[in-house]
């Protein structure tokens, strides 16, 4: 159909104190993670920083397909995502689970650096969040100063 969603996108920022390698190790352990849970199949794109952008802007886009996949080829879709119950939940054990793997990760490497998948009022803090401006604003702030 024209409307049909045929991927998941989750995109996750990685830690530029760890070493190309572990990050890239990081979003592939993530993507497994996803791809056992829920039966369907995954793409990861891991991105450096571009030439003219913010320098600790590592991230990666991990596209999961809607579909299981089983012997056979795709199966059926997977709902728990998308459904209303489920789906805000999922969401949010997911993004603490990423938070474990950053932060076991960057104690393997030695770093002392830890991160907080909880939004700044959830842990106490009494400060405005900072506000992400996106590719075109940012661009538009570099060329014009």
């Amino acid at each position: 159909r024209k409307n049909a969603t045929v991927a998941r996108e989750f995109e996750i920022a990685l830690p530029e104190e760890l070493p190309p390698a572990e990050r890239r190790r990081l979003a592939l352990d993530f993507a497994g993670e996803l791809v056992q849970r829920h039966g369907c199949a995954a793409d990861v794109a891991v991105h450096a920083p571009g030439k003219a952008g913010d320098q600790r802007n590592h991230h990666a886009h991990i596209l999961l397909t809607t579909r299981r996949i089983g012997p056979d080829g795709f199966t059926e879709k997977t709902r728990e995502l998308d459904d209303r119950k489920t789906g805000k939940e999922l969401v949010s054990e997911w993004r603490e689970r990423f938070a474990e793997l950053q932060n076991a990760r960057l104690q393997e490497n030695g770093i002392a650096a830890q991160v907080d998948h909880r939004s700044l009022a959830e842990q106490g803090q009494d400060r405005a969040p900072t506000r992400h401006l996106g590719p075109a604003a940012s661009g538009y702030e570099r060329r014009t100063g």
